[in-house]
């Protein structure tokens, strides 16, 4: 046992952790690509179905919504009693 040495052999060691490196990297790529496959499309259906819902509840609420025309109608009615009950207009009274 005396006569062993121990040899680093550097290049071997680079190599041996690109190698590793490259391993990780290409599992990493492949996690993704069956995430992209399998899992994304079902995320983006979810996503479509919230969106839709809420497009639906907006179109009901615009529904509900007065008209311009009502909405004018309103504005002035309440035009008028501000001037009416505004304090810089007492001496018009």
């Amino acid at each position: 046992m005396k006569s062993e040495k121990l040899v680093f052999d550097v290049l071997k060691m680079v190599l041996t952790s690109a190698v590793y490196l490259a391993l990780a990297v290409s599992g990493w790529i492949f996690l993704r690509l069956v995430y992209t496959c399998f899992v994304f499309p079902k995320v983006m259906r979810n996503l479509e179905r919230g969106l839709s819902k809420k497009i639906d509840q907006m179109k009901k609420n615009q529904e509900r919504r007065p008209s311009t025309d009502e909405m004018a109608v309103v504005e002035e009615e309440t035009a008028e009693d501000n001037d009416l009950n505004s304090p810089h207009n007492l001496w018009n009274l």
